[in-house]
């Protein structure tokens, strides 16, 4: 598929998010497929019924390389360090963009996914690889895994997959909402406080994903964004919270602000003292 996506160049749309509605139409025609392939008793010729799969599978990526990869990623915003995704790994992010859409279902197993591109028991082991630690969906955060522990790490067919969140939102239109919202000033100290104490709650999440061990994994367990997402969501709610600080009359008068202040702490240490703080009133 890199061959005939190459080869499409000449013929480019501008605005891949203007193709999403007709790529979605077919991976649709292909899940509907997908479910009647299931119930094997309603498939009274494999080969018939294989060639109607080979035809929409045709469409999509016939649809797809009109797109540029570079120009999908650039609309997805995505951090590429050079690489490009595949029209097969595009593909992939369709079926579990509209498994979210159409079932609010975040996870389809690995032999689910793969349904679109493989049609041998031969071709879906092969395929498999497409998951794999090592390749691009993952590399870049786009792919997301869960992994039961008592799973092999091998056993990816039976492992859980996702859309990376961050993602998701981008491709439904969700990710301009906080930037286009009006900033709201704190109304009070316990308010600035309350919004400190999601600074180290996403602190924690970055934590149990960062390590293997740890307390934050033992008690939130591993989460299912990717490190970036964590980090980029992080990152997010310290320009929120400095934003509506910088809204607000007087935040001098906050104790919080006023102790930073008066110790000049740098921001970690604001989050260790939070952490304390926010452990002592809510859990005593």
């Amino acid at each position: 598929m890199r061959e005939s996506t190459n080869q499409a160049n000449q013929k480019i749309n501008p605005k891949p998010l203007g193709r999403l509605q007709e790529l979605l139409d077919i991976v649709e025609d292909l899940e509907d497929l997908r479910v009647l392939f299931a119930d094997e008793l309603r498939i009274h010729n494999r080969a018939r019924f294989i060639h109607r799969k080979n035809k929409k599978r045709r469409q999509l990526f016939n649809l797809l390389a009109t797109i540029r990869p570079k120009a999908w990623q650039r609309m997805c915003r995505m951090a590429t360090d050079g690489a490009v995704l595949t029209a097969e790994e595009v593909a992939l992010l369709l079926v579990l963009f509209r498994q979210r859409v159409q079932h609010s279902e975040h996870f389809m197993s690995g032999r689910d996914l793969l349904w679109i591109l493989a049609d041998s028991t031969f071709e879906l082991a092969q395929l498999a690889n497409l998951l794999a630690a090592h390749t691009t969906l993952r590399h870049l955060g786009s792919l997301l895994v869960y992994r039961d522990p008592e799973d092999e790490p091998e056993e990816l067919l039976d492992l859980l997959f996702a859309m990376d969140t961050r993602l998701f939102q981008r491709l439904s239109g969700q990710d301009n909402s906080s930037r286009n919202a009006l900033i709201r000033p704190f109304a009070d100290a316990t308010e600035y406080f309350l919004a400190f104490t999601r600074l180290v709650e996403e602190t924690q999440y970055r934590a149990a994903k960062a390590f293997d061990l740890g307390i934050w994994r033992e008690l939130l367990g591993e989460p299912m964004e990717s490190q970036a997402t964590i980090q980029a969501r992080l990152e997010e709610c310290w320009q929120q919270l400095d934003s509506r600080l910088a809204a607000t009359e007087h935040p001098e008068r906050f104790p919080l602000v006023k102790f930073r202040k008066d110790l000049a702490l740098t921001d970690a240490e604001s989050l260790l003292v939070v952490a304390l703080l926010a452990q002592e009133a809510f859990a005593g």
